[in-house]
């Protein structure tokens, strides 16, 4: 959804991002879809591990995340269907 919005006049803001933007979709993609796997990942690996200075689990996190990424997702579709 991203790439749809970016070829419809919407901009990355993440730098990092924009500059492998450049190259090609596919350099924008790959990365970005590592850094979420590895990151779910690693939460649900360590999903029994507390987090002693905010007395969280990371289980507890990794429910924040899949919650803010239905948001992301809302949030992009909103601006595809009323935006765009």
């Amino acid at each position: 959804m991203t790439l749809f919005l970016l070829q419809r006049g919407a901009y990355e803001i993440n730098l990092i991002m924009a500059y492998l933007l450049n190259f090609a979709p596919l350099a924008f993609f790959i990365p970005k879809y590592i850094l979420t796997v590895c990151g779910t990942m690693c939460l649900f690996v360590f999903r029994v591990t507390v987090i002693r200075k905010w007395n969280v689990t990371t289980h507890s996190l990794l429910y924040f995340i899949a919650w803010l990424y239905v948001g992301i997702v809302a949030w992009e579709l909103y601006l595809i269907y009323f935006v765009v």
